[in-house]
């Protein structure tokens, strides 16, 4: 399932975005299925260069890692370059970190003070597991925390900062709920899911955009036939 909406995600963005048909989910498009493969594996490999002391010096010598997401990446840059010569009046991205550097003297609603250039980061991970923000049940996947009489309620995107929130809000917040919805009804409405094993550990790949490490196989039952 999460290769499936990995390809879906992606289509969907170079669709809208770029108005090129990546074809992913379908697997016909060669090149469009190696830039997802690179585009993952180098999310992964960037991310290591944090617990990784010598990575500097694998690049140097193009060795291990660091000779991996450079293949990864020129994959990615002819893939781009290509993309760019089709389409010279897209306008450049540029992807939101979690952190900023204080431009004044300033302090923060909790009273921390910090000084001009200092930087100040946020873990989304850790803040999405809080109890102090979330209740004990922090960790225990509850959806009805969303629902006040069934009805839905948003939290402030200063507390589920997936999106970021304020002026450099994600501008992709809506699209992402929209196609959520949709992926949702598209396949609830035909199929009941379980998961194949439920005493399974779930845990995560290392990386910028945390994905589930190795396989989560689920079961999907017709509606139809239940």
């Amino acid at each position: 399932m999460q290769d499936l909406f990995m390809r879906c995600t992606l289509d969907s963005i170079f669709k809208v975005g770029f108005g090129v048909e990546l074809n992913c989910l379908e697997g016909s498009n060669k090149e469009g299925s190696a830039f997802m493969k690179a585009f993952d594996e180098s999310n992964a490999l960037t991310y290591g260069r944090y617990v990784d002391p010598i990575w500097e010096l694998k690049r140097y010598f193009s060795i291990g890692s660091e000779a991996a997401l450079k293949k990864n990446i020129k994959v990615i840059d002819d893939f781009v370059n290509q993309l760019i010569k089709n389409k010279r009046n897209l306008l450049a991205q540029n992807q939101d970190c979690n952190g900023r550097c204080a431009d004044i003297d300033d302090t923060l609603p909790d009273g921390f003070k910090v000084k001009k250039g200092d930087g100040v980061y946020y873990i989304s991970y850790a803040m999405g597991r809080m109890p102090h923000l979330w209740g004990e049940d922090a960790e225990e996947f509850r959806p009805e925390r969303w629902l006040v009489n069934g009805i839905f309620q948003p939290e402030s995107p200063f507390k589920f900062i997936a999106f970021h929130g304020g002026l450099r809000i994600c501008l992709g917040k809506d699209f992402a709920y929209r196609q959520m919805k949709i992926l949702s009804i598209a396949l609830l409405r035909f199929f009941q899911f379980k998961l194949a094993d439920d005493t399974k550990k779930v845990t995560y790949r290392t990386m910028f955009t945390l994905h589930i490490n190795g396989e989560l196989p689920v079961c999907a039952v017709s509606r139809a036939a239940s």
